[in-house]
């Protein structure tokens, strides 16, 4: 028996297609406001702290010492954002849900967001798999039709077109992507980093983890940091707080927004995808993680079907909304002016495909998306505030993280 499950496509941001009046030179702010009693440095500061201490707890020193070194090196990095965890605890907290519930998940995502587009990748498998003459060319229509293949036992990411299918056995990946979604933030950071992905010799300002314990370390941190979230998850939460069934559901959640329907697939079209892919490429490589986060957190409360919903599509627009300002700021930084030229950065960027000045309008109608998800959970109050924070936050950095450790 066969079962295909094709990758849902989620509303893109679409560019505008008219002429608009020109954009002030840095992103406007928008009409809603965050209360001007919420101090979001200082809840953030508190909750890295307490989240660093957990992850720290998770990671002991033993053997083999120098996978856990390499492990620890990426996950306890000193200025780490910490945004998938400490957007997981926050959403939690909206709908009456403890702290302590959600710090394991929290813990994991963390692991889970170092790992992933490090590794040998979709590409070098069908390289490796097939002959060059019969691998598809990768568009923006063809990756439309990736799916999922389960027959007998046998598991693979598949592309088709027309009558035409590629299938590449999960064993051919080394348990990459087998192995699932642990401490999935720092996962997916150390394998992109690898050179045959993003090759970035540095990260948060020091070496990259491959180029401190060599890229065959560095890949089995990353495979380790994976299962190891999961099971942080299972042995970590307690079962008066949170029911089994939450538990799955959240389980589910990460295995596949890190899966090859998601973050991988993201990486794999920034890899092999034209121009054309972008949006794809922005809401699976970077948008799952951050729609991910906020249901974890939500899931673990017990929030409503209908709220999941708005956390989703709230998380997706952030966590976009966060890497396009990256990328403009990159740009700016590396033109030396705020001009609308294309940016020379590496991957499938608003910038690098479209120029400063529109990926601008894209962050703004993020920022927009963001505000008018949480709008509809107005009746929560205040508890919303840390949601609404980290939106500007995305769009303006309005503090540095070197200033909160």
């Amino acid at each position: 028996m066969v079962f295909s499950s094709v990758i849902a496509s989620t509303p893109h941001v679409c560019l505008p297609k008219i002429a608009r009046p020109a954009l002030r030179r840095t992103i406007r702010c928008s009409a809603a406001s965050v209360s001007p009693g919420f101090d979001l440095k200082t809840y953030w500061t508190s909750l890295i702290r307490e989240i660093d201490q957990k992850l720290d707890e998770a990671i002991p020193v033993k053997y083999p010492q120098q996978i856990y070194e390499s492990m620890r090196y990426s996950v306890l990095a000193k200025g780490a954002k910490r945004a998938p965890p400490v957007m997981c605890v926050a959403a939690c907290e909206i709908f009456g849900g403890n702290r302590l519930a959600a710090f394991p998940t929290a813990c994991a995502l963390e692991m889970k967001s170092m790992l992933l587009s490090d590794y040998w990748g979709l590409n070098h498998m069908l390289r490796l798999y097939y002959n060059a003459e019969y691998r598809l060319a990768i568009n923006a229509v063809c990756l439309q039709c990736a799916c999922l293949n389960f027959d007998s036992g046998r598991i693979g990411f598949g592309l088709s077109e027309g009558s035409i299918q590629i299938v590449v056995p999960l064993s051919l990946i080394s348990g990459k992507l087998q192995s699932s979604c642990p401490k999935v933030h720092a996962a997916s950071l150390i394998h992109d980093d690898l050179p045959c992905m993003d090759d970035d010799p540095s990260r948060r300002g020091k070496p990259s983890n491959h180029t401190v314990f060599g890229e065959d370390m560095a890949i089995l941190a990353g495979d380790a940091l994976f299962p190891l979230g999961f099971q942080h998850i299972v042995s970590h939460t307690p079962t008066d707080l949170v029911p089994q069934t939450c538990l799955l559901r959240v389980i589910a959640e990460i295995a596949r927004a890190v899966g090859s329907t998601g973050m991988a697939a993201g990486q794999f079209l920034d890899l092999e995808g034209g121009p054309n892919a972008v949006d794809l490429v922005q809401e699976k490589k970077f948008g799952e993680m951050g729609q991910c986060s906020a249901v974890c957190g939500g899931l673990l409360a017990g929030a409503s079907d209908d709220e999941i919903e708005h956390l989703r599509k709230y998380g997706r627009a952030v966590g976009i909304l966060y890497e396009v300002v990256d990328d403009i700021r990159e740009a700016k930084q590396q033109s030396g002016e705020e001009d609308g030229s294309k940016g020379k950065g590496k991957g499938k960027s608003y910038v690098s495909v479209y120029g400063v000045e529109k990926a601008m309008e894209v962050a703004e109608n993020l920022r927009s998306q963001a505000k008018k998800e949480l709008d509809r959970l107005e009746k929560y109050g205040d508890k919303v505030m840390p949601l609404y924070s980290f939106v500007d936050y995305a769009a303006d950095r309005y503090f540095g993280f070197e200033e909160l450790v």
